[in-house]
């Protein structure tokens, strides 16, 4: 028996659950639910989040086996797959679309760039480490946290600063 959690967004309310299931049946509910063409969201709001989860999907397909990149590239793992959607799910609504790609050690990773020094890169492992990198004008941020049902405070502060500059 496969059990599916999902996120209160599905249901029309907050978004204050993440979906961690891993199973191959609800990473197919997942990519089914939201690739289909009738969702009846708004696209201001949702449409860089159902980009971000297509752009997560089709980077696990790429790199779902040993040496994917010809570099020995490691491939990701289900929970590295879990993670990434549910660090798209606790990421602001306002937050623009994140260019999504997997890093050599199996790890999702995610870059914003709001103009000439100003760019953030997270990394997230199947163990929800989130590693990050931001460099706001003269400034350079750094951490590592991990994910529970927030972002962390580090980089949500970072983002908040990136975001405001390049409004």
């Amino acid at each position: 028996m496969t059990v599916i959690a999902l996120p209160v967004k599905w249901l029309g309310l907050a978004p204050t659950a993440t979906d961690r299931a891993v199973s191959d049946e609800a990473q197919r509910f997942r990519r089914d639910r939201w690739l289909s063409v009738d969702t009846g969201f708004s696209l201001s709001v949702e449409e860089p989040y159902r980009r971000a989860t297509a752009a997560v999907i089709e980077a696990a397909q790429e790199a779902n086996r040993p040496n994917w990149d010809g570099q020995g590239g490691l491939p990701v793992t289900q929970g590295a797959v879990a993670q990434a959607f549910a660090f798209l799910d606790v990421l602001p609504s306002t937050l623009s679309e994140p260019e999504v790609a997997v890093d050599p050690d199996g790890e999702f990773s995610f870059e914003w760039s709001f103009g000439p020094r100003r760019a953030l890169t997270a990394s997230i492992s199947a163990s929800g480490k989130i590693s990050f990198a931001a460099l706001i004008g003269p400034a350079r941020l750094y951490g590592t946290d991990y994910l529970l049902d927030a972002l962390p405070e580090p980089l949500t502060l970072a983002l908040r600063q990136l975001h405001a500059s390049a409004a």
